[in-house]
């Protein structure tokens, strides 16, 4: 597959051995430039992430991979960082994961919906807060909702 098409978040060595993937590198160097300031008027301690998709695995991969750094993430049409489709588990998790937005189709066939409710259940266990929009009928797709969605949950998580 061509690589310039997803995150290596949930793709095999770097699944397992994060520090070793480029994605991992960029995110140091993007990290180091939002600190020095060189990205433009971003305060460091208040970091959103958001991702459809391959994008929405690897917004969950900065809860697993940079503990603290995130005030909140949306996760659209995926699950927890190391799954893949139907392929899933969803770790214990941490009670400083960031409070998480879920929004997922109930027809989706790529990720299924269930996936995306194994981590909402592994955060509520933890005492997590989040959200999960379902779009009734929906597929594996950006959804006229999303964008609201998103934007009330990262105001709600200053």
């Amino acid at each position: 597959p061509d690589a310039a098409l997803y995150w290596d978040t949930n793709v095999w060595p770097y699944s397992s051995d994060w520090a070793s993937s480029n994605d991992h590198a960029l995110m140091v160097a993007l990290f180091g430039a939002i600190q020095d300031g060189d990205l433009g008027d971003t305060d460091p301690d208040r970091l959103h992430a958001a991702g459809l998709s391959s994008g929405g695995y690897m917004t969950s991969r900065m809860a697993l991979s940079y503990p603290g750094r995130f005030r909140s993430l949306a996760v659209l049409s995926a699950s927890w960082a190391t799954c893949a489709g139907a392929v899933c588990a969803v770790p214990s998790l941490d009670t400083d994961h960031p409070p998480t937005l879920f929004v997922h189709g109930t027809a989706d066939t790529v990720v299924p919906l269930w996936t995306a409710r194994l981590y909402t259940g592994a955060l509520n266990d933890a005492g997590v807060p989040w959200s999960l929009v379902e779009v009734s009928g929906g597929g594996h797709a950006w959804f006229e909702e999303t964008p609201a969605a998103v934007v009330d949950w990262f105001e709600a998580h200053p």
